[in-house]
């Protein structure tokens, strides 16, 4: 009886083992190893993030600069008019710009210099089915007659 069970099984073990090789050379031809593609959307989109933050970044310290040098007595009401004059809103990074208009930052002239931050603000970008979004910052420290010091620590 034995040798009989045997018999049965060694085809079917061999049936098998075709079925399983047939299905992997299935899944082999009909991969389309789209990988590529979807890396660069990925990238592109890190990529549109990071030019959105320094965009923000420089711009508004550009503009800092300017209000401090113009009014040195009141920046803060010469940024938020800048801001809304200017209409340098990037697509992608408008809520940080918003603060500005709706006067939810600080600038403040502390003993020997200016200090600008704006509380985190999420940058978002999107393509296609996928979204990354940042959470930024910004805290710039300016001298007395409003030129950029650096990257102040939250």
């Amino acid at each position: 009886m034995n040798k009989k069970a045997a018999e049965i099984a060694m085809p079917l073990l061999v049936l098998i083992m075709f079925i399983l090789s047939l299905s992997a050379l299935v899944a082999f031809v009909a991969f389309d190893n789209e990988f590529e593609g979807n890396s660069d959307k990925l990238s592109n989109m890190v990529s549109n993030l990071e030019t959105a933050e320094q965009f923000s970044k420089q711009n508004i310290g550009a503009l800092t600069t300017y209000a401090i040098k113009t009014s040195p007595k009141s920046p803060k009401e010469k940024l938020i008019s800048l801001i809304q004059k200017n209409n340098l809103v990037l697509k992608n990074a408008k809520e940080i710009f918003l603060k500005i208009e709706n006067n939810n930052f600080e600038l403040e002239k502390t003993e020997n210099n200016f200090k600008l931050e704006i509380s985190p603000t999420e940058i978002i970008i999107q393509s296609d089915e996928n979204t990354i979004s940042r959470n930024v910052s910004i805290c710039l420290e300016f001298d007395k007659a409003g030129n950029y010091l650096n990257d102040c620590e939250n």
